[in-house]
């Protein structure tokens, strides 16, 4: 559980997560690595940071990674930065840990 550090947290209803996005990428990817000096869980989008769309990418692959419905994702807080926080309501703290350290 150390290796994440406060990235992963309990929010009302569910999970929040500290993330740092690259958009512009060649494939996407969550978790894409771990930034332990930002304290923050890389992801790699393909859509670029226009209108949108690197966020909506960005919400729905953390949906595919922890099996959830895109509704239950939703961006809490970042949308113009590449440090963004993500809120997975009906998700646990511990199961969010759980999944994310097996795959880093």
């Amino acid at each position: 559980m150390a290796v994440l550090g406060d990235a992963v947290r309990a929010a009302d209803g569910g999970t929040s997560l500290l993330v740092e996005v690259q958009q512009g990428a060649r494939a996407e990817q969550f978790p894409a690595g771990f930034n332990g000096w930002r304290g923050r869980i890389q992801a790699k989008v393909r859509a670029p940071p226009e209108d949108g769309a690197a966020n909506e990418a960005l919400l729905r692959v953390v949906a595919r990674f922890f099996g959830v419905p895109l509704a239950r994702v939703a961006l809490a807080a970042g949308a113009t930065s590449r440090q963004k926080t993500i809120v997975v309501r009906g998700l646990r703290p511990d199961e969010a840990r759980q999944a994310l350290e097996g795959a880093l």
